[in-house]
């Protein structure tokens, strides 16, 4: 994940251009809102249930496992952001009334995470506790790219907050400024999505190490 901090110096190297900005009579405002962080792995469920079959058409369903293969075991996650935007009312050049920024809250994390473990393996077995491993294994990797990724999205967020600018609404009322903080989130939102999919493209390259032929092999022949 080295290269990340490339990428990121490159996907956030794109400002607000001065030509845009001179049409927006907000953009003087130079807002400084708060930033806040928020993260979460999720509740962690197992689920016995299900035969290899039945796992297998889990996995098909999130498309992480081919027509066929079939699985013994299956970690599944679904990553989750948003973000979302606190404005309040500014008078901005020529007496533009602006949604102005004052807190930006972002949140990067996963949603229900969960390990299928076949019912036709027997609990305590050789299999049983390679495949549990396994599957472990993979939240386990969901759980540090998380913890790698979230200062990378804080530094982001720093850097975009000083280049998108409030936004001209033309009412100080609620209706108004709640439309002028959707626009602004749509914004933000734009400028971190190439990171989101960077974030995803990482997790699985990483994830990639651990199901692949040559890891399979070797797994399959602590049993033996």
């Amino acid at each position: 994940m080295k290269k990340l901090f490339f990428i990121l110096t490159v996907l956030l190297g794109t400002s607000l251009s001065v030509e845009a900005a001179a049409f927006n009579r907000c953009a003087e405002l130079k807002p400084q809102p708060r930033l806040s962080f928020y993260t979460s792995y999720g509740k962690l469920e197992y689920d016995f249930s299900k035969d290899q079959m039945g796992i297998t058409k889990v996995g098909m369903s999130y498309g992480v496992i081919e027509k066929g293969i079939f699985a013994n075991g299956l970690a599944t996650g679904t990553v989750k952001w948003e973000v979302d935007v606190s404005s309040e009312g500014r008078e901005g050049r020529n007496g533009e009334i602006c949604a102005y920024p004052v807190e930006i809250k972002f949140y990067l994390g996963f949603a229900d995470p969960k390990i299928y473990v076949s019912r036709d393996l027997r609990k305590g077995s050789c299999m049983y506790d390679l495949v549990l491993r396994h599957e472990q294994t993979h939240q386990q990797i969901n759980v540090k790219a998380l913890e790698y990724f979230i200062p990378l999205f804080e530094q982001a967020l720093k850097k975009i907050s000083q280049e998108i600018p409030a936004e001209p609404v033309g009412a100080m009322n609620r209706a108004a400024l709640s439309r002028g903080s959707e626009k602004i989130a749509e914004a933000y939102s734009k400028r971190i999505e190439p990171l989101i999919n960077v974030f995803k493209k990482e997790l699985e390259i990483e994830q990639g190490k651990l199901d692949n032929a040559s890891n399979y092999a070797f797994e399959n022949s602590i049993c033996r």
